[in-house]
């Protein structure tokens, strides 16, 4: 039971109880743990000394977001030897942009042609 003093008043902190405690003195503080409010006893009787509020109205509803964009992919064969992958995306700046891959099965005799480079920002 510490005893804190704040300016020139000394207060005595308790504890936490289910009711007050007996036999009070001046600046005696306790929790009661049934309607969690804290109490000071002052001047003959326990007084409320903090006590949780009540929560307040809901504010209002914020902005939209902008709604999202899904990746389109299409492949096309482009002649009877190369595939063209076409790819379309919203970029960062909310701009859509579209490019083509070179050719994606490459040249005859079965060998593949040089990779690419995909460049994707944020998710996709």
């Amino acid at each position: 039971m510490a005893a804190r003093s704040f300016g020139f008043i000394t207060y005595l902190w308790k504890g936490e109880f289910a009711s007050p405690p007996a036999n009070p003195s001046q600046n005696w503080i306790y929790r009661n743990t049934t309607d969690k409010k804290v109490y000071l006893f002052d001047s003959g009787s326990w007084k409320i000394m903090v006590e949780s509020g009540y929560p307040g109205a809901d504010g209002a509803n914020g902005t939209d977001g902008t709604d999202g964009y899904s990746p389109t992919f299409t492949v096309k064969e482009d002649t009877d030897t190369a595939y063209v992958l076409t790819i379309s995306y919203k970029n960062a700046s909310g701009q859509i942009v579209t490019f083509d891959t070179p050719n994606l099965r490459g040249g005859g005799s079965g060998s593949g042609g040089d990779g690419f480079s995909l460049p994707v920002l944020g998710a996709v």
